[in-house]
C-alpha cells in the first residue's frame, strides 16, 4: 500500500472521528434538580442522520434505563423517580459513546439526609442586597437570620454556571441564628 493513501486514510478517520463527536452541553456534568423532566442538549453532528441517548441508573450502563433514538441534538425526558442517574449520548455514525454525565434528581419533601433546603430565589427578607432572613423550603417554620447588618450575607445576581439562579453568598463564617 502506498503511504500516501495510508496516511490520507488515517488522517481521514482521525478527521472524522475528532470532529464528529457530539458533546453534551445540557445537562452539566454533576447537575442537581428538583424536577423529574430534564432536558437534554448536545452539540449537532453533520454526519449523522440520527442520535441515541442513552440514560442508565449506573456508570458502567450496566442498569439501562432507557435508550432514545432521535433525529434532533435535543430531547426531554421524564424521569418516573427520583435518583442519580447517568447518560451518554452517539451520532449513528459513530462508533463510540460520548463522555457520560452524572445529574441528580431531589425529592425535597422526602429526601431524610436534606437537613435545609435555602433557596435564594423565594421566601428571603432583604434590604438592598443585604439578606436579614431566609426560610428553608423544605420545613417552612424554619428560619435563619442574621440581626449584625455587617454580617449579613449577599444576595447575588443570577449565576451562569448555577442555571441562571440568584445565590446568597456568605462574606465571613458568621452565626446565624435559627428560629
Amino acid at each position: 500500500m502506498n503511504l500516501k493513501i495510508l496516511f490520507f486514510t488515517l488522517f481521514i478517520y482521525w478527521f472524522g472521528f475528532t470532529f464528529s463527536q457530539g458533546g453534551f452541553v445540557l445537562p452539566k456534568n454533576g447537575q442537581t434538580q428538583e424536577a423529574k423532566s430534564v432536558y437534554f442538549l448536545w452539540n449537532p453532528n453533520s454526519y449523522s442522520g440520527s442520535y441515541k441517548l442513552q440514560i442508565a441508573a449506573d456508570s458502567n450502563f450496566n442498569e439501562r434505563i432507557a435508550t432514545i433514538t432521535t433525529i434532533n441534538n435535543y430531547y426531554t425526558y421524564e424521569f418516573s423517580n427520583f435518583g442519580i442517574y447517568y447518560c451518554r449520548i452517539k451520532g449513528d455514525n459513530e462508533t463510540s459513546w460520548s463522555l457520560s454525565r452524572k445529574i441528580e434528581l431531589l425529592d425535597l419533601n422526602n429526601d431524610v439526609n436534606l437537613a435545609s433546603w435555602f433557596d435564594a430565589n423565594q421566601n428571603i427578607t432583604t434590604t438592598d442586597t443585604s439578606v436579614s432572613l431566609w426560610k428553608d423550603r423544605k420545613l417552612i417554620t424554619r428560619i435563619a437570620g442574621q440581626d449584625n447588618f455587617s454580617a449579613q450575607p449577599i444576595l447575588r445576581d443570577s449565576i451562569k454556571e448555577l442555571n441562571n439562579k440568584k445565590v446568597i453568598s456568605l462574606t465571613e463564617i458568621v452565626l446565624i441564628r435559627w428560629f
